[in-house]
């Protein structure tokens, strides 16, 4: 099995703990192969993932994103890591697939179920993220056929085979270098149609733990999303995805996210400390909204809220 990490130094000691977490829970495998775009590491850095494969007998290789050529796109805004990901069928010819997964999850589960899908000659399968319908008809798609990034299962030889790093270049061109939703609207623009939706235990964001899935396609207005019983995908959960909205994320001290426990468990055995919310009062206020308000309030706010980001991205665009 490959699985792909991609980090800076910001993060690094997230991605330990997330790292951690899939070694542990998939022991059971005979061979992991753990590649990890570095994105300026220091050499301590880079010495402690070492460690950290090595100790659970498994091979790694580190990816100096120094050494990968990439689209003239916005790195103020996003670290440029995540866009070398975008390059992985290229960088890595003797691969025909890789998972790829963010630095702010925990896996809780075993991954043979996503590992062993048939990707036939689709290129990503991937869990849809429930976003806003001018987020995903900026890149030519809809929010009811819109992956999340953060849990990747990569088609490598058909990726190579479609040429899928040249389009990249090409579509960043098209938008001078400012995509929406930067590498995630790449590669929903791009691998349209040839995506499989996953369920959503296996990329479970916050939103999946805030409400049910009918709740989400009206927040969202999103004509299709999950028939499942979203209370089952929680307790079956393999992958947990740490976003900000709504909970906060677990390294901060007002973090609420229900499986925040899971995620400190490691992170205190690694002996990192918790830090303060990077977040605003306001935003800290919606939070507790979103989570403590009957539905009918957060739909109806979040209707306003809604037409706020829309006024705000088109401006943006211009």
């Amino acid at each position: 099995m490959n699985i792909l990490y991609c980090t800076d130094e910001n993060y690094s000691e997230i991605c330990l703990v997330s790292l951690t977490s899939l070694l542990e829970k998939n022991a059971h495998f005979d061979c992991i192969a753990i590649y990890i775009i570095s994105d300026n590491l220091s050499a301590d850095t880079i010495g402690r993932f070492e460690a950290l494969v090595r100790q659970y007998g498994r091979e790694v290789h580190i990816i100096d994103a120094d050494d990968v050529k990439l689209p003239a796109a916005n790195f103020q805004e996003f670290p440029r890591a995540a866009y070398c990901r975008l390059m992985i069928s290229d960088l890595l010819p003797q691969c025909d697939k890789i998972l790829y997964i963010d630095c702010d999850t925990i896996v809780v589960n075993s991954v043979d179920d996503l590992w062993n899908i048939d990707m036939g000659d689709n290129l990503f399968a991937g869990v849809k993220d429930p976003i806003d319908d001018f987020l995903a008809e900026a890149v030519q798609t809809t929010n009811s056929e819109y992956i999340n990034s953060g849990v990747l299962l990569m088609n490598l030889v058909q990726l190579r085979k479609f040429e899928f790093v040249k389009k990249v270049y090409e579509m960043v061109d098209e938008y001078k270098g400012m995509v929406p939703h930067r590498d995630q609207g790449i590669i929903n623009k791009i691998a349209r149609q040839r995506i499989i939706f996953l369920k959503p235990r296996f990329n479970m964001m916050n939103g999946y733990y805030a409400f049910t899935a009918t709740q989400l396609k009206r927040l969202y207005k999103i004509s299709q999303l999950y028939d499942v019983d979203i209370e089952e995908e929680r307790n079956n959960a393999v992958i947990v995805h740490f976003l900000s909205k709504y909970y906060d994320r677990p390294w901060f001290l007002a973090c609420k996210h229900p499986l925040k426990n899971v995620f400190l468990s490691y992170h205190e055995r690694m002996g990192c400390s918790l830090k303060r919310s990077n977040k605003n009062a306001k935003n800290l206020i919606g939070d507790y909204i979103y989570r403590s308000c009957p539905f009918f309030v957060v739909l109806f706010l979040e209707r306003i809220v809604h037409a706020m980001r829309k006024k705000r991205f088109s401006k943006h665009a211009l």
